[in-house]
């Protein structure tokens, strides 16, 4: 499964790609005012200086002492810090939070993180899912990040490749924020990308739906997104998809998050239809892209 360093999917070919913006706060609306075509360069590639790869190859890539956490960083665990009426748990494989059954599983050289249907847990909590995080383990600032996933399907499933400020001083802050992908698993052709900034009471946002005329759910395909000083670029199977100017404050060391939340406040993830569902993720590789 796995693909050479920066190979792109041939199923690109056929990929329409085409993107509506949003800059308000609130859960993303399905269906923003549209904007201008973003698509318009190729995706350069990775830098040739890879800084952090996991290939999902067996257990022991995110076993303990490896380069991922299975918790929440600072070990929040009923309360998720990304709370938005998730009614998932993630179950911390390398520690004693296990409410559920194991999340991971690997199979030819993929990882699969698997949210189940979980009785007996405090409401509104439903489902157990899974969770890596290199918090502690791996930062970076400035970065070409590349990931090659197949999103769950079902309803009311939010996978989610991002990455967070690092707490390395204890103190877990938010925003910034930058998500590589996250969709709605009831959307399965339209893809959320975004980047926040500012101050917690007062988040600054943009970001915007791509409908990418394909089935993310049906097959792999690659999200990248090159982080410079001067702007954001965001690319699905090598085609820019979204780029924006990088924020002030955008400039801090940063750790990646990998799961799969499960159920959200509003329309756009909705409430779980109490199946079992996966997000499958090949590879995550971080190169250089320092100035």
């Amino acid at each position: 499964m796995k693909a050479a360093f920066g190979l792109l999917l041939v199923g690109a070919l056929f990929m329409t790609l085409s993107c509506s913006s949003s800059a308000d706060r609130a859960a993303p609306d399905p269906d923003p005012t549209p904007a201008p075509d973003q698509a318009t360069e190729r995706d350069p590639g990775p830098p040739a200086r890879l800084i952090f790869s996991s290939e999902f190859d067996d257990e022991k890539s995110i076993a303990a002492g490896g380069d991922f956490t299975t918790s929440w960083p600072l070990g929040q665990e009923w309360d998720s810090p990304a709370n938005e009426g998730e009614v998932g748990v993630y179950v911390d494989t390398q520690g004693t939070f296990q409410p559920g059954p194991n999340p991971f599983s690997f199979k030819d050289g993929v990882l699969s993180i698997t949210a189940t249907p979980t009785p007996g847990m405090p409401a509104p909590h439903t489902y157990t899912s899974g969770l890596l995080c290199t918090a502690g383990k791996f930062t970076f600032t400035y970065g070409y990040v590349e990931a090659r996933c197949k999103t769950p399907g079902g309803s009311g499933f939010w996978p989610l490749v991002w990455m967070m400020k690092d707490p390395g001083d204890g103190d877990l802050t938010w925003p910034p924020e930058i998500d590589i992908l996250q969709c709605s698993s009831r959307l399965p052709t339209e893809t959320y990308d975004a980047v926040l900034w500012g101050e917690k009471a007062d988040p600054q946002k943009y970001g915007a739906f791509c409908k990418t005329g394909a089935d993310l759910s049906a097959d792999f395909h690659t999200y990248c997104m090159e982080w410079t000083p001067v702007k954001l670029n965001w690319f699905i199977d090598g085609k820019l998809v979204l780029t924006h100017a990088t924020p002030a404050g955008v400039d801090v060391p940063m750790f990646l998050m990998v799961n799969l939340a499960v159920g959200d406040n509003g329309d756009w993830i909705g409430k779980p239809d109490g199946s079992t569902q996966s997000f499958q993720i090949d590879y995550l590789r971080v190169y250089d892209r320092k100035p």
